[in-house]
Parts: C-alpha cells; structure tokens; sequence
C-alpha cells in the first residue's frame, strides 16, 4: 500500500476539525467516533469567516496598492513642482538678461543657488558690456571672473561686490586688466575670494596708473601676505584700501 493509500484509510490518524482553517483546535483520532461536528460552535461559521479573511486580503492588498499609487503621485508632483520651478526660475534668468540689455534696472543681487548654472551667469555677464542702467550689482558664491571682460566696456557701473566668489590670484590679475580701462567704478568689494600676493600686487598696477576712480577697493578675508599688503598701502592716497579680518 503506498503512502497517500495509507494516509487516506488508516484509522488511527489523528484529524482536525473541518474549521481548523478558521480557528477550531479541535483533533482526534479518525477510528473514533465523534460528535465534534455536531457541536462545533465554529463550522457553521467557517463560510463567513472565510469570507472575511478573504475581504481582510483584499482589503490590506488595495490598501498596498492605494500606498503605491499615492507614492507614485507624490513622485510626479515632485518632478512636475521641479520642472515648474525650473520654468519660473529660467524665466526670471531670461527676465534679468532682458531687462540688462533693455537697460531696465539699476541695482541687482544675485547668490548661489542651484538654479543659477555658470552659462546663464555668462548670459548676465554678456549683458553687462552693453547695459547702461545698472549702478549696483552683488554677486555672492557664484563664480564672476567673466566680469572683468564687461567691466572694459561698460560705463555706468558704479559699486561691484563679488564676495565669496573664489576669484583667486588669476581672477584678481583678470579684474586688474579692466581696472586699467574702467573709469566709472568707485567701489570694488573682492572680500573673500582666495587672493594671494599674485593677485594682490597686479590690483595696484591701474590704481598707480591709469585708473583714476575707483575710491575703494576691500580685499579683506583673503591670503594677501606681507608683500602683497605693502603694495596695497602703497597706494591708500589713491584709494581707500580696506585689508582688514585677515
């Protein structure tokens, strides 16, 4: 006789009760009689209870799927929140190079910020060389070196400060260029910008030359050592050099 034959007919196999997948522990021995099922306070629910634990499935498998498709809206706001606030921010980029070029504002203040990528800055630097309104402009961590180039033509800019920009000696050297140019800039704010005495020293160049406008120029919180900080007090009758929180 084969297993499942035996399994099937032999008396002493201990059962359990048909509710036993609904809840009844109940188990004897199949040889012996039994008034179990007559007495089971479970079997006559056990249809019902089946169906509730099916509903509770159903119910706890669309309450996962609820969850997934609340997740995938949130997603979607996400991207569509971003796409619209790069579309404003690109339209407020677009809005500043108009209004340079259309000679619309006189003062502006930019700083880092993700949405500001280097070739939208280029945009703004671009305007500058032939803008005629602007008097005012502060750029903070942003990278200006490409400046220098617009400060050879333009005529109206007045005070520039570029704090924490990293311009570095290069940077300072390209800004000492434009300063041997430029003949309408009073103020030049360079505070904090990784400049040694190979940037320090070219910034006296135009001021003992050909610049005769500029009235101020601060290169504090930058790594100008002693030769570089001599070179620039060389020039204090000139201009108001601040070398100060060093």
């Amino acid at each position: 006789m084969d297993e499942v034959t035996h399994d099937t007919l032999c008396t002493a196999k201990v059962v359990s009760c048909l509710a036993a997948d609904v809840g009844c522990d109940y188990q004897c021995v199949r040889h012996l009689p039994s008034q179990h099922t007559t007495t089971c306070n479970i079997l006559p629910l056990r249809i019902i209870l089946l169906k509730q634990q099916d509903m509770e499935k159903e119910l706890k498998e669309s309450k996962a799927r609820i969850q997934q498709l609340e997740a995938t809206v949130l997603i979607l706001q996400q991207a569509h929140n971003k796409a619209s606030q790069a579309d404003r921010l690109n339209h407020i980029q677009d809005g500043l190079a108009n209004a340079l070029e259309n000679n619309s504002i006189s003062s502006l203040t930019l700083q880092k910020s993700p949405s500001i990528q280097h070739s939208e800055f280029e945009a703004l630097a671009e305007a500058l060389h032939t803008n005629t309104s602007l008097k005012y402009l502060e750029l903070r961590d942003i990278g200006a070196t490409s400046l220098a180039a617009a400060l050879c033509t333009n005529s109206t800019l007045r005070r520039l400060y570029l704090q924490l920009n990293q311009i570095g000696d290069q940077g300072a050297q390209a800004l000492a260029g434009a300063l041997c140019i430029n003949t309408t800039l009073l103020i030049l704010d360079l505070q904090g910008n990784q400049i040694g005495d190979g940037g320090a020293q070219p910034l006296i160049e135009p001021l003992c030359k050909a610049n005769s406008s500029l009235r101020v120029l601060n290169v504090g919180n930058n790594k100008i050592g002693n030769a570089g900080k001599r070179a620039l007090r060389s020039v204090q009758g000139k201009c108001v050099i601040d070398l100060r929180a060093f």
